[in-house]
């Protein structure tokens, strides 16, 4: 049986502005200081907490590291010359406000492998797209909806047909989506644990086991 890991996220300004998180929406712009303030603050605890609840996970199902995959959104598929999608290394993060890809370079300092997960031809056309219209984001913020399904689409099945049997992933995924419904759909066998209650639509997260 394969196990999925899955959290939603939302990402700092730091990370929203960075290359590592190419679709990112920068909140910056749109908050005055002291709300960016609040908003950073809420993140730290997020991540805080999100750790904590992934260490009790991994701990608790003893998932060993050389069976550990990790998938980021943002990060395009990575292909040799053969056209065979090849893992990533991770430079170690110097900013501590970038939350994710420092807990992304502990997990592949300690074995886990890291993967790409978007289409490289996808992010291709969002970029005409955006040279043509001015942007892929609808008024209120979000990503229009065409380009939310075809992320998840392309993710989900990237996940399904990158991860071994008997091999567990986790995937950090933007809190506007549902790859994990993607996932489940294609793979109904999959086992899907929610690490984080969803910040956006408060879909619960999978209870812990009790001595955790």
């Amino acid at each position: 049986m394969r196990t999925l890991y899955y959290v939603p996220v939302l990402h700092s300004s730091v990370e929203s502005t960075g290359e590592f998180q190419l679709w990112a929406v920068t909140f910056r712009d749109a908050l005055g200081e002291e709300e960016q303030y609040l908003l950073d603050a809420w993140l730290s605890q997020f991540w805080h907490a999100a750790k904590r609840r992934i260490v009790a996970w991994l701990a608790h199902d003893e998932v060993q590291a050389a069976r550990f995959h990790v998938f980021v959104d943002g990060l395009p598929v990575a292909l040799d010359r053969t056209g065979t999608p090849v893992p990533y290394d991770v430079e170690r993060p110097l900013n501590p406000h970038e939350h994710l890809r420092n807990l992304v370079w502990v997990l592949v300092h300690n074995g886990a492998v890291l993967h790409g997960t978007e289409d490289p031809g996808l992010i291709r056309r969002c970029r005409e797209h955006a040279a043509r219209h001015g942007a892929v984001w609808t008024p209120d913020g979000r990503q229009e909806p065409w380009l939310v399904s075809e992320r998840d689409a392309f993710i989900a099945r990237n996940v399904c047909d990158t991860l071994p049997d008997g091999h567990a992933g986790i995937l950090f995924m933007g809190a506007l989506h549902r790859t994990d419904d993607a996932v489940g759909s294609l793979d109904p066998h999959m086992r899907i644990v929610h690490v984080m209650e969803n910040p956006i639509s408060g879909a619960p997260a999978t209870p812990l086991p009790p001595r955790f």
